[in-house]
């Protein structure tokens, strides 16, 4: 499906497709879901090559019949909290930033705590619910099992 096609279909949204349609359009979608997933993943590859050497060897990398370049850019972080010193410290204001929403919960840090999981499991609630396009090849579902059969 070419960039105007894709234009045409995006302008066209409004309108009910057909099913033929949008059979069509579905492969595409996957099409191109496998594309990015690949191109993603093969760009971080590349890219952590590349930051590796400029580390190694500093500068820049100049392409010039391209006109590109490399460099690696220190981006600082943003601040962080001490949590743990904080309850200790003061732990009002930690209670305090804690109900003004001020804090977020690593919940994959927080599942991994098992003793206080159990303690606090009564105040978990569900989260909000979002709606989510899945769109599966039989090639996903093949992998799906697979991976269902290795455990």
């Amino acid at each position: 499906m070419t960039q105007a096609a894709v234009a045409s279909n995006a302008a066209a949204a409004k309108r009910d497709f057909t099913e033929v349609e949008l059979l069509e359009m579905m492969a595409r979608y996957a099409e191109m879901r496998d594309q990015a997933n690949w191109c993603g993943s093969f760009q971080k590859s590349i890219g952590t090559t590349i930051k590796e050497w400029l580390a190694k060897h500093g500068g820049l990398l100049t392409d010039h019949e391209r006109g590109t370049i490399a460099r690696l850019q220190l981006r600082g972080g943003g601040p962080e909290l001490d949590v743990t010193a904080l309850a200790a410290r003061d732990p009002g204001l930690l209670a305090n930033l804690a109900k003004h929403g001020c804090l977020k919960l690593n919940f994959q840090a927080f599942k991994e705590q098992a003793a206080l999981h159990a303690s606090t499991k009564r105040y978990l609630y569900p989260g909000k619910d979002t709606i989510a396009l899945v769109v599966e090849t039989k090639a996903d579902r093949e992998r799906q099992a697979e991976a269902l059969q290795r455990g």
